[in-house]
């Protein structure tokens, strides 16, 4: 086996290894939006809910303070005072649960496209093949948007630049692949 060969198995053993993390991230992101699916039935299906929420929120052993405030340009801050004034103590409640499924979905689907190029750094013998190029390419760009609606435009823009260097230095090594598979 010569140098290369170990090298590049040293990389895919790593792969498989990542492609087990990210494999337990997506079972802790299902779980994460199964509890909030159960959390809104049970919301939902308990009698008299309303009246225990303003009881415990009056008590003073409810409160709301910063609940659902973020930086992202999508805000999904709530008027909770509003909605208590009206009487309506569940549909603020409900909003964040939703909230809380949504975001564990966008991880799921992110946390996929990562796992799905891991696999095919894995099965295909050049890592700089158009295939996975494109695959990096998604990722970079839904991470991106991901990052800047709903985390800020800050944190966007520095995961931007991060996965824009990653794909730089890629693409720098596909130009790199081909010109010594040409030379041979």
């Amino acid at each position: 086996m010569s140098a290369q060969e170990t090298k590049l198995n040293v990389i895919k053993s790593r792969c498989e290894k990542s492609v087990k993390f990210f494999v337990f991230l997506k079972i802790v992101a299902v779980i994460g939006m199964v509890c909030c699916i159960v959390g809104a039935i049970a919301l939902v299906a308990t009698p008299d809910v309303d009246r225990f929420i303003a009881e415990e929120f009056e008590a003073g052993n409810l409160t709301v303070d910063q609940m659902g405030v973020n930086g992202g340009l999508i805000d999904f801050d709530i008027d909770y005072e509003s909605y208590f004034a009206q009487g309506n103590y569940t549909a603020p409640f409900l909003y964040m649960i939703g909230w809380g499924a949504g975001i564990s979905v966008m991880l799921i689907v992110i946390i996929s496209i990562f796992e799905k190029i891991l696999k095919s750094l894995i099965a295909e013998e050049n890592p700089f093949s158009e295939n996975i190029m494109k695959q990096v390419r998604t990722a970079f760009i839904i991470s991106t948007v991901v990052c800047v609606l709903f985390v800020g435009v800050g944190c966007g823009l520095l995961v931007g630049l991060m996965m824009w260097c990653i794909y730089a230095i890629l693409e720098y090594g596909a130009a790199l692949q081909t010109e010594v598979d040409e030379t041979l």
